[in-house]
């Protein structure tokens, strides 16, 4: 689902969420950047830093804690 972390959308998702057992890791940015890596059969993680750093700040929270996840 594309919600704006800067929104009151993201805010109401978030508490809607914490009502679960789910944990919310992280917000991934809604950018062009995955339309054009999967135009091109890349993914964020393929493409110059200079397009996607920003974009693998975001996934290194998400794949530590799949790494914590992982070494339970």
């Amino acid at each position: 689902m594309r919600v704006d972390s800067r929104t009151r959308s993201a805010v109401e998702l978030e508490e809607f969420l914490k009502q679960f057992d789910f944990p919310f890791v992280t917000n991934l940015r809604d950018t062009q950047v995955y339309v054009h890596a999967a135009r091109d059969g890349l993914s964020v993680f393929d493409m110059p830093r200079s397009r996607a750093e920003h974009d693998w700040e975001q996934w290194r929270t998400l794949t530590r804690w799949i790494g914590r996840q992982a070494g339970k």
